[in-house]
């Protein structure tokens, strides 16, 4: 998303005047989830001076600052101790989706599994994690397959619910992706499970996706 995220992180760039994850946080306040804590990185001050406490949003915002970019499990670990006890819901910053929070947490709460992951489909689904659905179980996630190798167009959303038995996957030290080193172990047990949503959904990645959705986005 060059040049924009010279300037600020891609989770403020502005969709119809709200930064992409003002639409995240409003969800979920809406679905009555009002503890947030957001992971912050580089530009992150601007994020803090943006949303400050979650006040003014009518939420609790902790800010919890990413030691080193080491993937999107490992840094998953530094907010641990804030979500020991039950499930939580964990949303990509960059994704728009039009999604019921609320029965995705019911979903989750109808299936034994560690984690459910949000599905939608895509036309170019080796962009992104493919999944395999038998029934509601995920029995195959590939990240980025190649074409050969594609067996759906059901594609990860970036949007799941995870009970708190997660972090005992997640490598202790070093690089680790949820894509790559988490849910191909869940899958092999048979704890990874997939909710499909049928509304709009955007991993706002190129310029060109972000002109689409300054066209398309309905949020």
């Amino acid at each position: 998303m060059r040049p924009f995220t010279y300037e600020i992180p891609k989770t403020l760039i502005p969709v119809h005047g709200k930064p992409i994850l003002e639409y995240s946080i409003e969800q979920l306040r809406d679905c009555g989830l009002k503890d947030i804590y957001i992971l912050i990185g580089h530009l992150g001050n601007k994020i803090v001076a943006h949303f400050g406490d979650g006040s003014r949003f009518g939420v609790k915002i902790t800010y919890i600052k990413e030691k080193k970019k080491h993937g999107t499990a490992a840094p998953l670990l530094q907010a641990q101790p804030y979500l020991q006890g039950s499930p939580f819901v964990m949303m990509y910053g960059d994704v728009l989706a039009d999604i019921d929070i609320t029965d995705f947490i019911d979903f989750h709460q109808t299936h034994t599994g560690t984690a459910s992951l949000a599905v939608t489909s895509s036309s170019q689904p080796n962009e992104f994690g493919v999944i395999n659905l038998h029934g509601s179980k995920i029995v195959s996630f590939t990240e980025k397959p190649s074409k050969e190798k594609r067996v759906s167009n059901f594609i990860n959303a970036g949007i799941f619910v995870l009970n708190p038995d997660i972090f005992k996957y997640i490598p202790p030290k070093g690089y680790s992706m949820l894509e790559e080193d988490v849910f191909p172990k869940l899958v092999e047990q048979d704890k990874l499970y997939g909710y499909p949503f049928s509304g709009q959904w955007y991993d706002i990645g190129t310029p060109e996706i972000y002109e689409e959705v300054l066209k398309e986005w309905k949020g």
